[in-house]
């Protein structure tokens, strides 16, 4: 006996107007799709860091003042730095993944914090301020894709935006700086993500002059007071 569908197209089931759509939001599902990425915490318990281990970019600088280094950088004692905190990492439990196949003329990238904006429900790629540091966003987004991280959005148009300015409070509360490192654009930008997941008070934050980020400011050791 042949099934006659709806649709008139044996074996053909197609429901029209008796179809609805799934109501579970991104934050339920994420976790079944996408894996267990959700940041809303300085200070919560680490398990996954994202790095890049200092490479032949840091070899080839010449002229160290023009990515704003106050000396040259000695990249053989950068990399034991590197591989003694990533190993301090993974004593404590925490996964380390890594960004590879940067530009050999961005030796700034082993800033990974600048790059990335994590949130409970994925990441925001941000795009430096400095013109030397331009383009070290996409391939922190291609690791991030590989890993099957969600990428909400990436900072575009003429707005700028760095990772550590901005700092979580907890859930729903922000700070949110601007300055050198973010202009208004990129704020904004951020801003509209952070609503959508839910956060629902955002601090502005103006950034003095002659400081980059907010950790160079202020850090949360600890959520007791």
């Amino acid at each position: 006996m042949s099934v006659v569908s709806n649709s008139g197209i044996p074996g053909v089931n197609i429901n029209g107007e008796r179809w609805f759509p799934s109501e579970r939001d991104f934050r339920e599902c994420i976790k079944d799709y996408w894996g267990d990425w959700y940041c809303d915490s300085e200070c919560g318990k680490l398990h996954d860091v994202l790095l890049h281990r200092p490479g032949p970019e840091l070899d080839a600088v010449k002229d160290y003042a023009s990515y704003r280094f106050k000396e040259m950088v000695d990249a053989n004692e950068a990399r034991e730095e590197h591989d003694a905190l990533a190993g301090l990492y993974r004593k404590n439990g925490v996964n380390v993944h890594y960004v590879e196949g940067f530009r050999k003329d961005r030796p700034n990238a082993m800033f990974m914090r600048d790059q990335v904006f994590m949130t409970p429900e994925g990441a925001i790629v941000c795009r430096p301020a400095m013109e030397a540091r331009r383009g070290e966003e996409r391939y922190a987004a291609e690791a991030l894709s590989r890993l099957g991280v969600p990428i909400l959005t990436t900072i575009h148009g003429g707005g700028i935006f760095e990772g550590a300015c901005a700092m979580w409070l907890d859930r729903e509360n922000i700070i949110l700086g601007t300055g050198a490192r973010a202009n208004k654009e990129g704020a904004e930008q951020v801003e509209w993500v952070l609503r959508g997941v839910g956060v629902t008070n955002i601090i502005r934050f103006q950034i003095p002059f002659g400081h980059a980020h907010l950790d160079g400011l202020m850090n949360v050791p600890d959520k007791k007071r």
